[in-house]
């Protein structure tokens, strides 16, 4: 398997457990997934994830925390890398 261009040598998955524990402050790991986010970004990993994981936590999202944050996830998703 090849690497995209511009791939680090790291590649990660995002999951919908990751979006979530991010997106929810309340969330237990909400700090953890904050500073993991921080080093994917800082050490330029390749990060990627699935129209199957993005339907998913829209759904979750819009279950738990609402309307207003779930279309915000989707927002932040198209002018993402990610």
């Amino acid at each position: 398997m090849t690497s995209p261009p511009g791939a680090g040598p790291h590649r990660v998955l995002i999951d919908t457990s990751a979006y979530y524990a991010f997106a929810d402050r309340e969330e237990g790991r909400h700090g953890v997934a904050s500073a993991i986010r921080r080093r994917i970004t800082s050490e330029d990993w390749f990060a990627f994830t699935t129209n199957l994981v993005l339907a998913e936590t829209h759904a979750l999202l819009l279950r738990r925390l609402g309307r207003t944050l779930a279309l915000r996830f989707l927002d932040s998703v198209e002018h993402s890398d990610v």
